[in-house]
């Protein structure tokens, strides 16, 4: 309820980026992604499942898929944890998930899925 929403201004850090991992990071921030919810919102003739079976969304990608388990570990935080609010607010959480964009290839429109 009280959390802050996440900056419109991406910092120098992460503007010096690679164009594809920070074209991915910003499609995963505001939810323009190559995944099925976006297709299904928007009408596009894509597929809407995972190649896991399940509905593609960004949560599932980030916290639950079976295909990018062994990466899920880039994206926690100290604690061990996945907290996706934190993610997209803080600097760290956002390099967190760019080290698991490349890794994962989470968000490609050509992922080659493990």
């Amino acid at each position: 309820a009280n959390h802050l929403p996440p900056r419109i201004q991406p910092s120098k850090r992460l503007v010096n980026l690679p164009p594809r991992p920070f074209a991915c990071l910003i499609q995963c921030c505001t939810g323009h992604a190559h995944i099925g919810s976006y297709y299904d919102y928007f009408h596009i003739p894509e597929p809407h499942a995972c190649p896991c079976g399940t509905f593609q969304t960004h949560n599932h990608i980030l916290l639950n898929c079976p295909l990018h388990n062994r990466h899920h570990h880039l994206l926690k935080d100290n604690k061990g944890k996945i907290e996706l609010n934190n993610i997209l607010r803080t600097n760290k959480g956002c390099m967190r998930l760019v080290q698991f964009i490349r890794a994962s290839q989470a968000f490609e429109k050509t992922t080659a899925h493990i």
